[in-house]
């Protein structure tokens, strides 16, 4: 009957649709995608030659910047500073490092860091004109100075049995080294000007308890020009 010849006639055209799917000619899908260029990491082999194979490497401390200055107290401390401001406090361990604290400290670069002979104060000095001065066994700061000009270096300037805390802090812009109370005032106790040149380092010798710089023309000359001795304003 009618309902037969229906049913035939929908065989005939699903056979017909099978038969032009099966003869189709042309190029797929995945042959029209273009083919994906493998990429490739120049000298990857000599960044895989270097990768660290010490026994000790675990792990990586990383700051978001070019590390500058690295100090280890006495009483195991491990402070690191980037040139972006930052600095970390580190904790010496049995095992390894653990982490302990991290600050802002400056605003711009860092142009120094110094510890004093106790281990017990860090100051730091950058190109935003201060001097920020923090407790490592506490890890926290504790006085912020706003010096005059801007400073290349720094260096603790009093012995450990000290009644105060003295910082000296030479400057990027003449021969001037000020001498600061860093728990106190923020006006200098004290400036010398004995130097032609800015200072590009300065160090505190406890023994003969005055400062010694290297000579400006050579860093390693042996001849080093003493500063006046330093003594805390009363």
């Amino acid at each position: 009957g009618k309902t037969d010849a229906k049913k035939r006639a929908c065989q005939e055209i699903a056979e017909e649709d099978s038969e032009d799917s099966d003869g189709f000619v042309g190029p797929s899908l995945s042959d029209a995608a273009p083919a994906r260029k493998k990429r490739v990491l120049e000298y990857e082999q000599v960044y895989l030659d270097n990768l660290p194979m010490g026994v000790n490497y675990e792990r990586s401390f990383m700051h978001r910047d070019v590390v500058t200055h690295i100090k280890v107290t006495h009483t195991d401390f491990v402070i690191t500073a980037s040139q972006d401001g930052h600095i970390k406090f580190w904790k010496k361990m049995e095992v390894g490092v653990e982490f302990v604290k991290h600050f802002r400290a400056h605003m711009g670069v860092i142009s120094d860091v110094a510890v004093n002979s106790t281990g017990s104060l860090l100051a730091t000095c950058g190109t935003d004109k201060a001097v920020k001065v923090f407790d490592v066994i506490n890890f926290d700061m504790v006085n912020r100075i706003p010096l005059p000009f801007s400073p290349s270096c720094c260096a603790w300037a009093h012995k450990g049995s000290a009644n105060k805390a003295v910082v000296a802090v030479g400057s990027a812009e003449s021969g001037d080294v000020a001498l600061f109370d860093a728990r106190g005032e923020k006006e200098p106790a004290a400036v010398f000007k004995g130097h032609r040149a800015p200072l590009r380092a300065i160090q505190y010798h406890t023994q003969l308890d005055c400062m010694v710089r290297p000579h400006p023309r050579d860093a390693s000359e042996a001849g080093r020009s003493h500063l006046p001795r330093l003594r805390a304003a009363p």
